[in-house]
């Protein structure tokens, strides 16, 4: 389910909240499932989510 419309999607993505250039582990307890499109929205600031960085 997308974090940001709680659309499914059976293409979704794992957006890392502890990003991974960073030194942010790549495990499913750091990460978020976003749809494609959401994901991209985000990474072009075209979206503004809320996400509570650790």
């Amino acid at each position: 389910m997308c974090l940001r419309c709680g659309g499914v999607f059976k293409d979704s993505h794992g957006h890392h909240l502890l990003y991974y250039s960073e030194g942010g582990p790549a495990n499913y307890q750091t990460m978020a499932t976003m749809c494609p499109g959401c994901h991209r929205k985000y990474h072009s600031k075209k979206a503004n989510i809320d996400i509570i960085r650790f």
